[in-house]
């Protein structure tokens, strides 16, 4: 599994014509109507300071998610290499990392990544490449790990994916979902067979036996606080998906994907037995995620907010400040121990808030924070926000002024 030639640090192409490193939006948040300025900055790491890049190596605002591989066919699903900038409105600061694990001596076969920032430290415990075993007294157990040399860490070498031994085994769905899958549908990549935390990854069973078991790829990262065993990779039944493993990762969250979902009030059908999300009990989701009701139940209600964060459970923060002090340790290939401080430049926005109004200063928040250790890049999300009286048209919109002056942010 991990000679995957797809590099997590590659950065993703912009596909749609809105070419813009910033933009003006508005939206109603709240239920009240709002204007927001967003801009995209990338910088390059040197010598543990980040440098803004030159204008024509700036990454653009992205308005959709871009998968890793577009090649992998359902039931198998990519992970989102980008999602959507166009969120400005998040409280939170979305903390991703788009890295390698590498193992610096010979004959390794496990090692722990790392990142710490502020008051927050993050762990991932990364494996060489194993696959489900029976051994002689019909036992399962995982192989030993193979050794290694690179390990992406994203969320197709994660817990999750989808099970296909039991999707193959209910013939009447896989065939409808097949011809579904040919008339142009993707409901082949959504089944109750698919992880909803994770459907990209490995792994995940209905039941523990030699047929969907023996000779299946093992997930490459485990969080060394939620450990993988033979046993917990099977969950007996698809709604029973909230007592699996959380799936190890600091990539992007796609929208389809448990929590996030959840706050849309979508969350998939679960039989939780009493039990919390896990990201319930580590303060990594709200208390309420599996019970918030469905958009079309109350469509004039304000969205929770919470969707619009699409870093990793447990990646988004409040407390990360502009020039914040990065450690990563095993993700670069001659470095194990990584360091950097975010570029510590803050905007100063002054926007026209209604046409021919005077121009006033609104509140800048950082949105989001991607870490690439190679090929050594920072890109930043920005948005400075503030509620407007009037439901402005796009040519208002268009020619709504402002300023923008970048200020070095104070301790």
């Amino acid at each position: 599994m991990s000679n995957d030639p797809t590099p997590p640090a590659a950065r993703a192409p912009a596909r749609r014509p809105r070419r813009k490193t910033e933009l003006l939006l508005q939206g109603e948040p709240d239920g009240r109507r709002w204007i927001a300025w967003i801009s995209k900055r990338t910088y390059r790491i040197h010598n543990g300071r980040c440098e803004l890049d030159a204008p024509g190596q700036q990454e653009v605002l992205h308005d959709d998610e871009i998968p890793y591989s577009e090649d992998r066919k359902p039931p198998r699903v990519s992970p989102p290499i980008a999602v959507d900038d166009m969120l400005p409105f998040r409280r939170a600061t979305d903390v991703v990392i788009q890295a390698f694990a590498h193992a610096y001596k010979p004959d390794t076969r496990t090692l722990t990544a790392s990142v710490r920032f502020g008051k927050h430290h993050r762990e991932i415990v990364v494996h060489g490449d194993r696959v489900g075993e029976i051994d002689r007294a019909g036992r399962p157990r995982f192989s030993e790990p193979a050794p290694i040399e690179v390990v992406p860490i994203r969320y197709d070498y994660a817990y999750g994916g989808v099970d296909l031994t039991a999707l193959g085994r209910n013939g009447d769905i896989l065939g409808q979902l097949v011809q579904e899958a040919r008339r142009g549908t993707d409901r082949l990549a959504d089944t109750v067979y698919h992880y909803p935390r994770n459907p990209c990854g490995y792994g995940y069973l209905m039941e523990l036996d030699a047929e969907g078991f023996a000779g299946r790829p093992i997930p490459n990262l485990e969080f060394p606080f939620d450990p993988l065993t033979p046993q917990r990779l099977a969950v007996g039944k698809p709604y029973r998906w909230i007592h699996a493993p959380l799936p190890a990762g600091w990539d992007y969250q796609s929208m389809a994907w448990f929590p996030r979902l959840a706050y849309l009030g979508l969350a998939p059908t679960c039989q939780s037995d009493g039990k919390l999300p896990a990201e319930v009990e580590r303060g990594w989701a709200a208390r309420d995620v599996l019970s918030i009701p469905p958009l079309y139940q109350a469509p004039d209600a304000p969205l929770r907010l919470e969707y619009a964060q699409v870093a990793s459970p447990g990646m988004s923060v409040s407390d990360l400040a502009p020039d914040e002090y990065f450690e990563l340790h095993n993700v670069h290939p001659s470095r194990q121990v990584y360091s950097f401080h975010l570029p510590g430049e803050v905007p100063r926005v002054m926007l026209e808030l209604a046409p021919g109004r005077a121009l006033v200063e609104v509140e800048s928040h950082l949105c989001s924070v991607v870490v690439r250790p190679v090929p050594g890049e920072v890109v930043v999300v920005w948005s400075a926000r503030a509620p407007v009286a009037l439901d402005l048209t796009e040519e208002q919109m268009t020619n709504l002024r402002r300023e923008v002056r970048w200020t070095s942010a104070a301790r």
